[in-house]
């Protein structure tokens, strides 16, 4: 008896010993709680919203039963004015673009999700610039094209003077083309190896290309996501490619093409429910000169309104309220050049609510 009263209270204070250890190193999982992004966010580009393009998605899927829905809002600017001579091929954008994207996902096993996008859009005049203005003088140097503004919503593709798309003074607001995705987990993280899956998606010709909701085509993408967690920061990486079935332009001399678009985030998870983002991502054309009639007279500022790449960086943050919620908010700023036809400026908000069985 004597002996086991020491034996029973060492047991007790190795066991509160452990315990207390123990205690950092949940309390500093607690505080990161996984990653929170990517933000899933587009590039928003008038001649460019009608293909497909893969949104930011982590590499992880959800798992057999569980299941993910998302509620994206953005606003975006954008202005492409000529204050030139006329040349054979112009396109004239002076609008705001609301989006608003309805996302849903579900687990089909520990590896299979299977996703539905149904897009929203409404064409406008929008609020936005004003500000942009302003911040633009604010820095000292207000863009040339915004000095050449129009006080109505204008959107119009032209070749030697004549329109072969234009919506006028029109403000339609319709469904875009709905899209069927899918993902596969190919590898889980090991040590300094990231995460990594496959996705594809086929988009459907649901939207009405006369009022440019959609391209009256069907798209094909394949795409690979990857991510790293290392303590409280986080690493992704999105790749894509989207192939168009088909083309609506050809007998206005644009060929269509295969486009490839990228997102690189970096994360960083401050608390268990606030973590700060940083995304760059870029998208190639959809578009190339070349059909007959063979364009004689392009300027390379036009070309590159049709035929060049877009940069674009998003500082956002995110807010989990709870762990089945994030919130995300930013805005996008156009990297490089002006002169691709990307919107100028575009602040979203993104609800994700995820139920896991």
């Amino acid at each position: 008896m004597t002996n086991r009263a020491p034996t029973h209270t060492i047991k007790i204070l190795l066991l509160a010993a452990a315990i207390y250890a123990e205690k950092p190193a949940l309390a500093e999982e607690d505080n990161r709680g996984g990653l929170a992004g990517p933000v899933p966010l587009r590039i928003i580009s008038p001649l460019r919203l009608w293909f497909y393009q893969f949104s930011p998605e982590r590499a992880k899927t959800l798992g057999k039963g569980s299941w993910n829905a998302r509620f994206e809002y953005s606003e975006s600017n954008v202005l492409h004015l000529k204050n030139v001579p006329a040349t054979e091929f112009n396109g004239l954008l002076n609008l705001e673009i609301s989006r608003f994207n309805f996302n849903f996902r579900y687990g089909l096993s520990d590896r299979w999700d299977l996703g539905l996008e149904i897009p929203v859009y409404t064409y406008h005049d929008g609020f936005l610039d004003g500000f942009i203005t302003d911040v633009e003088g604010l820095f000292g140097k207000v863009k040339v094209r915004r000095k050449f503004k129009i006080d109505f919503p204008f959107y119009s593709l032209e070749r030697n003077l004549q329109p072969f798309f234009t919506l006028g003074d029109d403000k339609p607001t319709g469904v875009g083309d709905v899209t069927v995705t899918a993902k596969r987990i190919l590898r889980l993280r090991d040590g300094w190896m990231p995460a990594l899956a496959a996705r594809g998606a086929i988009k459907t010709p649901t939207g009405d290309e006369d009022d440019a909701m959609g391209s009256g085509r069907a798209d094909l993408s394949l795409g690979l996501a990857a991510e790293y967690e290392w303590r409280r920061f986080g690493l992704d990486a999105n790749l894509g490619s989207t192939f168009p079935l088909g083309n609506r332009f050809e007998d206005q001399g644009l060929d269509t093409k295969p486009i490839f678009n990228g997102h690189l985030g970096f994360e960083y998870r401050k608390s268990r429910k606030w973590s700060w983002h940083l995304q760059f991502a870029a998208m190639s054309a959809p578009y190339s000169f070349g059909t007959s009639p063979t364009p004689t007279n392009v300027t390379p500022g036009d070309k590159k309104q049709f035929t060049g790449a877009i940069y674009q960086i998003t500082p956002a943050g995110a807010w989990r309220p709870r762990p089945s919620t994030t919130i995300f908010f930013g805005f996008v700023e156009d990297l490089i050049s002006s002169d691709n036809s990307a919107s100028d400026f575009t602040f979203f908000i993104t609800i994700q609510y995820g139920k896991a069985r």
